[in-house]
């Protein structure tokens, strides 16, 4: 049996995915993914409390941050078939065409959408679509990437600024209300580094990469510990989480 084979018939392949996501301390010592995954659990996670009622996750996958979102009364997950990932490790509700939300208009109170508007061929129409199916004033809360390598491909279409963000979300009568950028341009210089040295230069099987612990973990807390000394700027971050609500119009 191989090492993947294992680990899944443990058990351990679900506890160490969904560690990759709600991030714990331990993240740095086992994930070169680390400093992008706690940045998002975090700002997710402080957003969390505004979401409430039946939740549409857009975009779901393996529905990664559901557990945070204690004040849903339903979470109801949608995803199209063919993308750049397999679907072994999804919980989809409902697969869709990726166009038509597949409900009724105001539908729900909250949208959620993580990584994934990245992926979206038609930006507008997706957000168009969320629109529809948010109640008035329903909350819609999105993760973006900025500064990240190419990924799922060709299933790979865009990255936003800030203003580019704004500028979107408002052609859809989105009334936003903060857009949180995810790391400081040191923490998105060393991560990208990392995950270019783990993932191209050194990558490796399920026990090479627990062979690779102590290195990770250097590289991680290095990162980590000398963005609490250098100058901070936040014009370069690995992307940006937003929360926004429907328009009344």
């Amino acid at each position: 049996m191989d090492g993947k084979a294992w680990l899944k018939r443990s058990g351990w392949a679900a506890r160490l995915r969904r560690r990759a996501f709600i991030t714990h301390w331990t993240g740095a010592l086992l994930f070169p993914s680390h400093i992008l995954r706690s940045a998002l659990c975090r700002e997710i996670g402080r957003l969390a409390g505004k979401i409430e009622g039946k939740v549409l996750d857009f975009g779901c996958g393996s529905k990664p941050y559901e557990e945070l979102f204690t004040r849903a009364s339903a979470y109801v997950g949608i995803d199209v078939e063919q993308s750049g990932h397999d679907h072994a490790s999804s919980k989809v509700d409902v697969f869709f065409d990726g166009r038509t939300i597949p409900f009724a208009d105001a539908s729900f109170d909250s949208v959620v959408c993580f990584e994934v508007m990245e992926h979206v061929p038609d930006l507008t129409l997706a957000l168009s679509e969320i629109r529809r199916v948010l109640k008035p004033d329903g909350v819609f809360l999105a993760s973006i990437p900025f500064a990240f390598p190419e990924h799922e491909t060709p299933y790979d279409f865009r990255r936003l600024t800030r203003f580019g963000i704004d500028r979107q979300w408002q052609q859809q009568d989105f009334v936003i209300e903060t857009i949180v950028p995810t790391t400081s341009a040191w923490l998105t210089i060393r991560q990208l580094g990392i995950a270019h040295f783990f993932g191209e230069i050194l990558p490796g099987g399920t026990f090479a990469q627990l062979a690779r612990i102590p290195l990770v973990a250097f590289c991680n807390l290095f990162a980590i510990g000398t963005n609490l000394i250098v100058p901070k700027t936040e014009a370069f971050p690995l992307g940006f989480v937003v929360l926004s609500r429907r328009g009344a119009g």
